[in-house]
């Protein structure tokens, strides 16, 4: 029997989606450019912005590594993240360019 599909996936709230656009855009980073800074997919950042995605703990603190999101909303978006539990996260273990370290 096939399981119902999970609708609850968390999103971010439209105003903190919105915040991290506008400060990619303040900074005069492209979407892709902003990727390589994190160290992800031009096409999943554009979703956070968006607010279609949540990202992962993991991924709220590589964003905020990236340094170009200031310390409100850094916590704004470290308090909205997911937990990694359970998870195997590949920006846990990242370098500054976003490369897997081996």
């Amino acid at each position: 029997m096939a399981t119902p599909m999970d609708t609850s996936r968390r999103v971010l709230s439209p105003e903190l989606a919105s915040d991290l656009r506008r400060v990619r855009l303040a900074t005069g980073l492209g979407l892709r450019a902003a990727g390589r800074l994190i160290g992800t997919d031009h096409a999943y950042l554009r979703a956070l912005e968006a607010g279609r995605r949540c990202p992962s703990q993991a991924m709220a603190e590589a964003i905020v590594a990236a340094g170009y999101v200031g310390a409100d909303l850094a916590d704004r978006l470290r308090a909205a993240a997911l937990p990694d539990v359970g998870r195997s996260s590949r920006w846990a273990h990242t370098t500054k360019r976003g490369d897997l370290e081996l």
